[in-house]
């Protein structure tokens, strides 16, 4: 039985050394324009919380667009926790936004990922506007955004939904997140409600089909009781499926560092996650 416990800490920013140089053979890195707050939601029915920030990388041409989604179990969490994960993969040449969305217990399932549904399909009519390509997406998040973007991305209806071809999203990135939810767990109960249908419609691992994208899945060595058994679970999944799936366990992590530290030098998580993004950024899936 998955347990999600104590809340992240909010992720300190990296800051630049004053006059260091990169070597002449490192790769470009670009700078990054952020718009912060972008309503994606508008009129009377708005929520506060639906905006997001976008990242982009100046003078990147028609970069890939990724959408990374906080975590905090649901019920709590911003996407300001995750500005060093949008700063590191926009700085590669990524466009990339953090979202906002509706938390628990105000709202239960499907508020969280329609919530996320509605951010991409504003993202994606907003490309023009900023310069990505709305057809090269990559989805990502930690914890509770793992397990949003995971659904997100296996989840016709939910695409569907906000008129979003599921084809655009080219993989998948979730960080220590959860891919089961049929348990009878209260914190289950309380976000996806007492039917046991739709506690198992909410499960990533039940939504994977022969039309699943290329995941990348991370966990930490040291993580919540129970993510990394149902991790692995949710790999050997997509496996089975025959879908394109790499997984890591991430040495000397919890569940806070594993977040918290990328874009730090030497970090494998940023690794395993940059390698990901440029592999398949120019992947076109029919």
């Amino acid at each position: 039985m998955i347990r999600i416990l104590a809340l992240l800490a909010v992720c300190i920013p990296l800051i630049a050394q004053p006059g260091q140089k990169a070597p002449a053979d490192a790769p470009k890195t670009y700078k990054v324009q952020t718009h912060r707050n972008l309503k994606y939601v508008e009129g009377e029915d708005a929520h506060r919380r639906q905006v997001l920030d976008l990242n982009i990388p100046m003078g990147a041409k028609k970069p890939p667009l990724v959408l990374f989604i906080h975590g905090g179990a649901w019920m709590m969490g911003s996407k300001t926790w995750y500005r060093n994960v949008a700063r590191t993969i926009a700085k590669e040449g990524f466009a990339v936004a953090l979202n906002n969305y509706r938390l628990s217990p105000g709202v239960k399932h499907p508020v969280h990922v329609d919530d996320c549904a509605r951010a991409l399909a504003f993202l994606v009519k907003q490309a023009p506007k900023y310069g990505y390509d709305p057809t090269r997406v990559f989805l990502g998040g930690h914890s509770a955004g793992g397990h949003l973007s995971s659904l997100l991305a296996l989840s016709p209806k939910m695409m569907k939904k906000q008129g979003l071809e599921r084809s655009i999203v080219k993989g998948v990135f979730p960080v220590s997140g959860v891919y089961d939810c049929r348990s009878n767990h209260r914190m289950f109960r309380s976000v996806f409600g007492t039917d046991a249908k739709i506690r198992a419609e909410a499960s990533p691992v039940v939504q994977i089909n022969e039309e699943s994208p290329p995941f990348l899945v991370l966990f930490a060595q040291s993580d919540l009781q129970g993510l990394a058994p149902d991790a692995r679970s949710f790999v050997k999944a997509l496996e089975k499926a025959k879908r394109p799936v790499q997984h890591h366990q991430i040495a000397d992590r919890n569940h806070n560092s594993i977040s918290s530290s990328i874009g730090r030098k030497g970090d494998p998580t940023t690794r395993y996650i940059l390698q990901f993004l440029k592999e398949h950024r120019g992947v076109r899936r029919q």
